[in-house]
């Protein structure tokens, strides 16, 4: 990929990161537009990819009573694929689907995964998303899903 500039990010994680892991992950970011229905990782299939949103709404869903349940939601402020990489598992039973087009960047679970392995901060970053959106699901007395993020970000 050409150049990314910090600066103009509008994914919040790439934005935040120190200029040094940014640089860790900038051969292997690809722009990857998410479109709307698509379905970027299923259940219990391995995630290979891992996508920076810059725009859009990718939801997280999981399965019950032949039901699907939205329990979260990753926009500009996340990284679709961050749990499952932080908790060091090679898949998920949640499945993510576009929610919102939108724009964005893939970068492979191995580079990501080589580059958390450099970098303590990087890996502390990627976990603190999961401790977040655990943060919003089990918090929800405030509202919906989508503001509990936007209150988490506007605190940030």
């Amino acid at each position: 990929m050409s150049h990314l500039r910090q600066s103009t990010t509008r994914n919040r994680i790439l934005r935040a990161m120190a200029p040094e892991d940014l640089a860790r992950l900038q051969p292997h970011l690809d722009p990857l537009p998410p479109q709307l229905r698509e379905v970027p990782i299923s259940p219990y299939t391995p995630v290979d990819e891992l996508f920076f949103i810059e725009s859009g709404m990718v939801s997280i869903s999981t399965a019950h009573n032949e039901r699907r349940i939205e329990v979260g939601l990753v926009g500009s402020e996340g990284l679709v694929g961050a749990v499952p990489v932080a908790l060091d598992c090679l898949s998920t039973p949640q499945g993510y689907f576009v929610r919102l087009s939108g724009e964005g960047l893939s970068i492979g679970r191995d580079p990501l995964c080589a580059a958390i392995g450099e970098s303590p901060a990087l890996r502390r970053r990627i976990e603190l998303l999961d401790r977040a959106r655990l943060l919003v699901l089990t918090n929800g007395r405030h509202g919906t899903p989508e503001g509990e993020y936007a209150r988490l970000i506007e605190g940030a």
